[in-house]
C-alpha cells in the first residue's frame, strides 16, 4: 500500500514510469504471444491462416467491448481510491466483476451458437468455412476468461496496482 501512495507524491515524469514500464511489459508479452500463435497456426496452412484471419475481427470486436466495459470500472474504482473510499471501491469492483462475467457468459453463448451464421455473414470460402466455425466456436467458448481477465488486470490498474496482472 504504501507504494501506491508514493505515485502521488514526488516527479510526475518517475510515476508515470512506474505505472508505464509494467504495462508496457504486459503489452510486448501479449504481442509475443500472439505471433507464437500465428507462427504455430501458419504452420497448419494457408485455409488455417484463413478461417483464423475471417474470425479475428469479429473476435475482436467483442473482447473490444469486454475492455471498454472493464475500463468503466476502472475510471470509477480509480476515482474511489484516489478519495480513498474503500467500501464505493469494494462495491464497484464487485459490480463490475459480475457484470461483466454476466455480459460474457451470454456473449459467450450467443457467439457459440450463432458463429456459422457470423462465418457465413463475413464471407468465408467454403474451404474454410467449417475451420473458421470451429475457431470461432472455441474463441466464443473463452470469451468469459478473456473478460474477466480483462476486468482483473484494468481493476488492478485502477488501484494503482499495474505488477501484478503482468505475472499473471
Amino acid at each position: 500500500m504504501k507504494d501506491i501512495n508514493k505515485l502521488t507524491e514526488g516527479s510526475i515524469l518517475k510515476s508515470l514510469v512506474l505505472l508505464a514500464v509494467p504495462i508496457i511489459f504486459a503489452n510486448v508479452l501479449q504481442t509475443a504471444y500472439q505471433l507464437t500463435d500465428t507462427f504455430w497456426v501458419g504452420r497448419l496452412g494457408t485455409e488455417a491462416v484463413a478461417a483464423v484471419s475471417i474470425s479475428f475481427p469479429l473476435i475482436f470486436l467483442i473482447i473490444s467491448l469486454g475492455a471498454g466495459l472493464a475500463m468503466a470500472g476502472t475510471i470509477l474504482v480509480a476515482q474511489y481510491k484516489g478519495k480513498d473510499d474503500k467500501a464505493t471501491v469494494n462495491h464497484i469492483t464487485s459490480q463490475t466483476i459480475l457484470s461483466v462475467v454476466v455480459i460474457s457468459a451470454v456473449l459467450s453463448l450467443l457467439g457459440y451458437l450463432l458463429s456459422p451464421e457470423l462465418i457465413k455473414l463475413m464471407g468465408a470460402e467454403a474451404e474454410v468455412y467449417s475451420n473458421a466455425v470451429l475457431y470461432m466456436k472455441v474463441s466464443f467458448i473463452g470469451i468469459v476468461f478473456v473478460f474477466t481477465y480483462i476486468v482483473f488486470e484494468s481493476l488492478m490498474r485502477g488501484v494503482g496496482n499495474v505488477k501484478i496482472p503482468v505475472f499473471i
